[in-house]
């Protein structure tokens, strides 16, 4: 997500406020160590051991939550000598009081205007648009594992002669994940890390002819029963951090029924990012059917992901 000085704060700010505001409203140490990093005019890093000695946390127990609320763009992690500190941004600073008012605030946090919650009244408004703001177009487009060129083997597997049943019936989201990377061309390890915006970041994507950059989301078997946006990343955010990615191609994979409600999100996410980037975006799921017809026409790919796992050795 990023973060952007206050006189050019994109059409997504009020779902950035949101965002932040959500990180923080489960724990009072985090909106202690927020705001002591945005007291006062001071523009230099506050060390870990400063922070804590003004909160009355130890200087460990700081970084502990702090790291995290860095890495989810809330202020800079940076250094002062060979001491770790945090830094505010000029951009965030501007409205910190908003952010901590909507997190110690349930009802107005659940009143906040955003693309994804408009707040609907009863009535009708009529609004003489700019020359310039006329121009505005939403292009976003759903799209299945069908409409991937990179996919192509599965349009010969329809949905009516999918196995029923598959050997393991969940893979393991690591093995999910390579053998995409390997079906899309993609080459190297792909780790997983604390903050990051997807599972697979990849410029292989080709959509009728056209290469894209493309974001996935994968759930492996750690969730269970239908998939939810709630379900979806520590906070519940993965589906909102999933869109951050400087990517066209947005999709999440679940060997398992996926609820409307991610695919309804997706849509108001994909909209918002068109309206702000000005560019054609796609979305898309792949519940268990698809993954199944990808695991099927592309058998050999997914086992060698899957013994590359087991065996523990680089790929050759």
């Amino acid at each position: 997500m990023a973060v952007q000085p206050v006189s050019e704060f994109p059409a997504t700010a009020p779902e950035q406020i949101e965002h932040f505001a959500k990180l923080l409203s489960k724990s009072e140490e985090k909106r202690s160590v927020f705001s002591e990093v945005y007291r006062g005019q001071r523009q230099k890093p506050r060390t870990a051991a400063e922070i804590a000695e003004e909160v009355g946390l130890s200087a460990k127990r700081v970084l502990e939550i702090a790291s995290p609320l860095a890495a989810n763009h809330l202020f800079e992690k940076t250094k002062v000598g060979t001491l770790i500190a945090y830094k505010k941004y000029g951009t965030l600073n501007t409205v910190k009081s908003k952010i901590l008012a909507l997190a110690t605030n349930q009802n107005k946090l659940k009143k906040h205007v955003t693309i994804r919650n408009p707040r609907v009244r009863p009535q009708f408004v009529k609004i003489e648009l700019a020359p310039k703001a006329r121009s505005i177009a939403i292009d976003v487009r759903h799209i299945t594992v069908d409409d991937i060129d990179n996919f192509s083997r599965v349009r010969s597997l329809p949905q009516s002669k999918v196995p029923k049943k598959m050997n393991p019936p969940r893979l393991p989201e690591k093995d999910f994940k390579l053998a995409v990377a390997r079906i899309l061309g993609n080459r190297g390890i792909f780790k997983d890390w604390g903050g990051e915006r997807n599972d697979l970041y990849t410029t292989h994507v080709k959509v009728k002819g056209r290469r894209y950059a493309a974001a996935f989301g994968f759930k492996g078997p750690g969730k269970s029963g239908v998939l939810t946006p709630g379900k979806m990343g520590k906070n519940g955010d993965q589906i909102q951090r999933l869109f951050d990615s400087a990517a066209q191609v947005m999709f999440v994979q679940y060997e398992g029924e996926i609820a409307e409600s991610v695919s309804a999100q997706m849509q108001k996410l994909a909209i918002a990012k068109s309206v702000s980037e000005g560019q054609r975006v796609f979305y898309g799921i792949i519940a268990l059917e698809d993954s199944y017809r990808l695991r099927a026409k592309y058998k050999a790919i997914f086992q060698k992901a899957t013994r590359k796992r087991r065996n523990g050795k680089r790929e050759r």
